[in-house]
């Protein structure tokens, strides 16, 4: 899910599989493999993409990007919990 506007975008990607329970290793998160996360309604131009880890509280890496015809599709890896990015035009 996320949210555009006139600065950029906040994204939020959640593992349905990640819970409480997957927390205190009652259960087994299943890893979404090579997520891809795809946002229009943007503005065009440069901007910068700056992951967070939710669940831990930290600010994971920063990418430049390029917003080209009001869409942007970011590659996020593999995720096992909750991820969250910032998106910022310069």
């Amino acid at each position: 899910m996320g949210l555009a506007h006139g600065k950029g975008a906040h994204l939020w990607a959640a593992n349905r599989t990640w819970s409480p329970a997957a927390r205190m290793g009652i259960e087994t998160p299943v890893p979404v493999r090579g997520l891809e996360l795809g946002v229009d309604g943007l503005r065009d131009g440069p901007a910068e993409a700056v992951w967070y880890d939710p669940m831990g509280g930290a600010w994971l890496r920063k990418e430049n990007v390029e917003v080209k015809g009001g869409a942007l599709v970011l590659a996020a890896g593999d995720v096992e919990r909750d991820l969250a990015v910032v998106l910022r035009y310069r």
